[in-house]
């Protein structure tokens, strides 16, 4: 059950219109706290800054979080507390896959692929496959995966994954 009537991640782009009036006028990341705590209160600081990753562009931790291209191509970040919006004809191209990653020289340890699943409020949970068994995924062989475990609403979980299984 949502805390308010809309996700976060549509919050957020309230939040951009009403925080960023011109393309290049900067925000902090203690704006789009207040804002939040001023606006919706009940919503995490940890929710909030997390989906701040989600949303820019260039953020390479933003693979983490499942950003939908297009849709979540909000913001650009120019630091660690500091953003603008995306202008998509001078900012470089959106960061969606792991191997753009590896083509831009930041590198993403032994990755071949990063899926995920969302569901509810804003819940995603990645699984980074190594080279090895995401041949196994591509293949349709049985594979039973492990992941890191996510956090939801302060509960920790297991994720528990299976490919090519009937």
């Amino acid at each position: 059950m949502r805390m308010y009537e809309k996700p976060v991640r549509v919050l957020m782009r309230d939040m951009v219109e009403e925080l960023i009036g011109q393309k290049d006028q900067i925000i902090s990341k203690e704006q789009v706290l207040n804002w939040f705590a001023e606006k919706y209160p009940k919503i995490k600081q940890g929710t909030i800054s997390a989906h701040l990753i989600r949303f820019s562009t260039n953020a390479p931790s933003r693979l983490h979080y499942s950003a939908r291209p297009g849709e979540e191509d909000l913001l650009f970040q120019i630091d660690g507390s500091h953003f603008r919006r995306f202008d998509p004809a001078k900012d470089p191209p959106p960061i969606h896959e792991a191997f753009r990653l590896v083509e831009k020289g930041v590198g993403l340890r032994n990755a071949a692929a990063i899926i995920s699943v969302s569901w509810g409020n804003d819940v995603d949970v990645p699984i980074k496959p190594t080279p090895r068994n995401w041949k196994k995924v591509q293949s349709g062989n049985p594979l039973q995966l492990r992941g890191k475990g996510y956090y939801y609403d302060g509960e920790f979980f297991r994720d528990y994954w299976s490919f090519g299984a009937a």
